[in-house]
């Protein structure tokens, strides 16, 4: 048994798209982290966080 695949479309297209797609998740990912450890940050400094 042969099996054959085909692709449509521009895969440069779809590549760039997948790599920007990346791209915007892994700035939203460490903008994330850096507002979250802002804020421990803050509430630590304020000693409203848990002493544990």
């Amino acid at each position: 048994m042969h099996l054959k695949a085909a692709l449509e479309g521009k895969l440069d297209e779809l590549l760039d798209k997948e790599y920007q797609n990346a791209a915007k998740a892994v700035t939203a990912g460490i903008t994330t982290n850096g507002l979250k450890l802002s804020l421990r940050t803050q509430v630590k400094a304020a000693k409203l966080g848990s002493s544990c």
